[in-house]
């Protein structure tokens, strides 16, 4: 099967740096009008086409350059697809001489990285890579923050990661074949989950019984095909309709915080990025872009 981490595993020996340009607002914008979503342009490798590829409804996410040396004046926001993936990279397919093809990563959590970037007077960029692979990203100083869905955990701390102020603060649910409410059902159960998450972390917890998946979505057929017997998952009412074969059931106890992960040697970092997420800019564009989403104070 084509897996979606073909393109990482292959590229990501070396950390891959993506060389990207920032689209966007263009025209002023009407007062009260919900903050726009910003866009990164960037060039990579094409994705094997459907007759390549083995799983045509996996996710054929491009290769990416590998740049040896750092660019000065960029910040570099790395990223791992969870959700739907095809909400956050739009291949235009548009080829050069190269070989490579034109793309646009989009969503909430790039325009933040884009706004934050052009507050520190620096140029955004994206890369995307495995989850459990953004700690030592982050130690060895190849990528500034990671972003898109990042959460706070005692297996990041642990490795010096410290985080912006929280901009999503979502209970946990529970997804099963029938309802699950507290710990001890859960415990010694075969849990579902994606590796290196946060997810991973809470469920660690409960049983060794772990299957790995690639996506959030996996999740629901993991426990269909009778291959695990639960998963977390953090979001709002949303969640229970993206299940609809399975019982859903909120587990309030755990909670699950969003924001932009550093590393603690960073501390050029830390005062940009407090600044920026207390701000009235970040505060606007987070009310427009998660109904969940919260304010830090400043």
């Amino acid at each position: 099967m084509y897996t979606i981490f073909r393109a990482i595993t292959v590229s990501l020996v070396s950390l891959v740096l993506v060389a990207c340009s920032t689209t966007g607002i263009q025209e002023p914008i009407a007062p009260n009008a919900p903050a726009p979503m910003l866009e990164l342009e960037f060039r990579a490798f094409c994705p094997p086409s459907p007759e390549e590829s083995e799983d045509e409804e996996k996710l054929r996410l491009p290769e990416f350059p590998i740049l040896e040396t750092r660019p000065p004046g960029v910040l570099i926001g790395a990223y791992s697809p969870r959700g739907d993936p095809n909400d956050f990279v739009e291949t235009q397919l548009v080829k050069n001489d190269e070989e490579q093809c034109s793309f646009t990563a989009r969503g909430p959590d790039v325009s933040l990285l884009i706004s934050l970037a052009k507050s520190m007077e620096l140029e955004p960029r994206i890369v995307f890579m495995e989850l459990d692979r953004l700690l030592d990203a982050l130690e060895a100083g190849t990528v500034d923050v990671a972003i898109g869905g990042f959460t706070n955990g005692r297996s990041k701390s642990e490795r010096g990661v410290v985080f912006s102020p929280p901009y999503l603060d979502e209970p946990l649910w529970i997804i099963g074949e029938k309802h699950h409410r507290s710990h001890d059902e859960l415990r010694g159960q075969r849990f579902a989950t994606i590796k290196g998450s946060s997810y991973e972390e809470y469920g660690a917890a409960l049983t060794d019984k772990v299957i790995f998946v690639d996506f959030v979505k996996d999740f629901g057929l993991s426990i269909e095909q009778g291959l695990a017997d639960f998963a977390l998952v953090a979001g709002g009412e949303e969640v229970p309709k993206s299940f609809p074969n399975l019982v859903v059931t909120p587990f309030e106890q755990l909670r699950f915080q969003v924001g932009f992960g550093f590393h603690q040697s960073r501390t050029d970092l830390e005062d940009p990025i407090e600044k920026f997420f207390t701000s009235e800019q970040a505060c606007s564009m987070i009310r427009d872009y998660y109904p969940a989403g919260i304010c830090p104070e400043g």
